[in-house]
């Protein structure tokens, strides 16, 4: 195997690992399964869902929300749009 041919190799499995990845987070997002998260966290959302309803949300915001996620040990990520993606659980370290 020649030196592209190792690259083009490389970027092939680097690529299949992001769209395991990426399934693996859809698959396991729990904003897809909102009804059944514990209520404080359906309240957290719920608050910020009707923020977003009045204005499109900020960074402030999804910072805030985070934290106040965190602290009843959840979490998620969210990209340059600001769209959240990838709810789940956290270990809280007391």
């Amino acid at each position: 195997m020649n030196t592209n041919e190792k690259i083009i190799a490389s970027n092939i499995n680097e690529f299949n690992l992001l769209i395991s990845q990426s399934e693996y987070i859809e698959e396991n997002d729990l904003f897809n399964d909102i009804d059944n998260l514990p209520i404080e966290v359906q309240s957290i959302l719920n608050k910020y869902a009707k923020i977003e309803a009045e204005r499109r949300l900020d960074y402030p915001d999804l910072i805030n929300c985070i934290n106040e996620l965190n602290e009843v040990g959840y979490t998620f990520e969210y990209g340059y749009e600001l769209e959240p993606f990838n709810l789940h659980k956290i270990n809280i370290i007391n």
